[in-house]
């Protein structure tokens, strides 16, 4: 978290604090940058080639986290989680081989 770039940043959290509700407060603190919820979305595509989802409360984000069981995300917070599985996801357990993400509509 020592990085320079507020994005980096928000990549990292996202990383490292998966299935919790990442809220405004914390976004703008960790990117030190009042756009904390556009980086969290700018970090999608990047997450999502290690096959992280983060997710939001529009399209397909609070379904695809009610099928996961993870807490829905409300306006102005997200939720990430690493996912593995062919038709069916799931979230990965520790340890569990990284494939990128599937194509989500946030």
């Amino acid at each position: 978290m020592v990085s320079r770039s507020g994005q980096q940043r928000i990549n990292e959290l996202l990383r490292r604090v998966q299935g919790t509700i990442i809220d405004r407060t914390t976004a703008v603190t960790v990117a030190r940058q009042q756009d904390g919820l556009k980086r969290c979305r700018d970090a999608r595509p990047v997450l999502a080639r290690e096959g992280i989802v983060v997710l939001g409360h529009q399209n397909e984000s609070p379904k695809v986290a009610r099928a996961l069981q993870l807490e829905v995300p409300k306006k102005g917070t997200f939720v990430s989680a690493r996912l593995v599985g062919d038709d069916h996801y799931a979230v990965a357990p520790p340890g569990e081989s990284t494939e990128p993400a599937p194509p989500i509509r946030y």
